[in-house]
């Protein structure tokens, strides 16, 4: 995306909201933007700005639009939430325990986790807390290789 580009993509997102930019600002927007979006294409930014979006009732911050971009051109999924991984999780442990195949794929983020837990049955509410927290940072983890700006770390 040029310069020009990332500008005019900058204030459609602005104007979607019905937000106020000043033309003078745009040229800052532009340089901090640049650094998450400016690698795309100006048209698959513009056609999946809608989706990103649907719903908010904020503007995206840049990293959202690098994600969205990023999972949509590379097919990427996301991980689950928290509450989806632990009721993955419990399924998981519950065909363990009663010797059955686990019927379903799971995100390379819950295979890196049920490594880290070494098969740890968790089941009560303490538990669920320290899933989320291992699971959060194990998510932070896949984002960052996943969606780095640059060269890979």
């Amino acid at each position: 995306m040029t310069e020009d580009e990332l500008a005019k993509f900058i204030k459609t997102l602005y104007y979607t909201y019905d937000r106020v930019l000043v033309p003078k600002d745009v040229k800052e927007y532009a340089q901090a933007w640049a650094p998450y979006v400016q690698e795309f294409p100006y048209e698959v930014a513009q056609q999946l700005l809608p989706n990103v979006c649907m719903g908010k009732e904020y503007p995206p911050r840049p990293w959202e639009i690098r994600v969205a971009i990023m999972n949509h051109t590379q097919k990427i999924t996301p991980p689950p939430s928290p509450q989806e991984a632990w009721a993955n999780y419990q399924q998981v442990m519950t065909a363990v325990a009663n010797g059955t195949a686990v019927d379903f794929a799971l995100h390379p983020v819950m295979v890196e986790l049920l490594v880290a837990l070494r098969a740890t049955g968790l089941n009560n509410q303490f538990d669920a807390k320290r899933f989320e927290d291992l699971y959060k940072d194990k998510v932070n983890q896949w984002m960052r290789k996943t969606y780095w700006v640059g060269d890979k770390q």
